[in-house]
């Protein structure tokens, strides 16, 4: 369970600052139409996880100017849904970014469970055999890692809840010990979303390098 809780923490902390990053490279606009798909996903993850806590959906965007938004009734056990729901972007997006590699030909399934510069590699390997599958799956790791993160009202709502849900997760690990194995395969799922991240990180350091390169040349001119 340990395990699970610092993964998830790397992954808010450094997807925030790819958000920042990806930002500055591209400008605010161009940047929230880079996103659009993210964004989508990031506000479904939330519509599902709420309707599944049954709360009813009131309204759904994801093509506003500042972003998405998804506004819901009140939860059941809103103390313990309300983080869920709050962080469910990050289990969405990491999971069809799972599925989507796998369907492209990414050979995720020989990921281990602990993080590995070797499993690193082999996960961005085939991005040097084919031009289009690497294109359509950078776009989807920017789109997808930018937008995962939860936003400042995300965070107000899990925080309201987080430390009883880590406490209730804790009492179940505590007197059933076999759930660690659940724990196990959610951290899986967060450390492939970790590499994500990390992936995005690089190529958003190449188009930031490139950026940079163009500007001093017209500098010079």
């Amino acid at each position: 369970m340990i395990e699970f809780i610092i993964v998830l923490i790397i992954v808010i902390f450094v997807g925030y600052i790819l958000e920042r990053f990806l930002m500055s490279i591209f400008g605010y606009h161009i940047f929230r139409l880079l996103i659009i798909p993210g964004i989508f996903v990031h506000e479904l993850s939330h519509t599902l996880v709420a309707k599944i806590f049954g709360a009813k959906i009131k309204k759904f965007e994801f093509l506003k100017a500042d972003g998405g938004e998804v506004a819901y009734t009140k939860p059941v056990l809103p103390l313990l849904s309300q983080p869920a729901i709050s962080l469910a972007p990050i289990l969405g997006s990491s999971l069809i970014l799972y599925f989507l590699g796998s369907k492209l030909g990414f050979n995720l399934q020989s990921l281990g469970q602990n993080f590995s510069l070797i499993d690193f590699g082999n996960l961005v390997a085939p991005l040097r055999l084919n031009i289009t599958k690497s294109v359509i799956l950078i776009y989807l790791v920017l789109s997808l890692t930018a937008a995962m993160t939860p936003s400042k009202k995300d965070l107000t709502n899990a925080l309201r809840g987080l430390i009883a849900l880590i406490i209730l997760a804790g009492l179940i690990y505590y007197f059933y010990p076999a759930s660690n194995q659940f724990f196990g395969h959610l951290a899986s799922i967060y450390l492939f979303a970790v590499y994500v991240v990390i992936l995005a990180l690089i190529i958003s350091f190449i188009f930031w390098t490139i950026k940079k390169l163009i500007f001093l040349s017209i500098g010079k001119r």
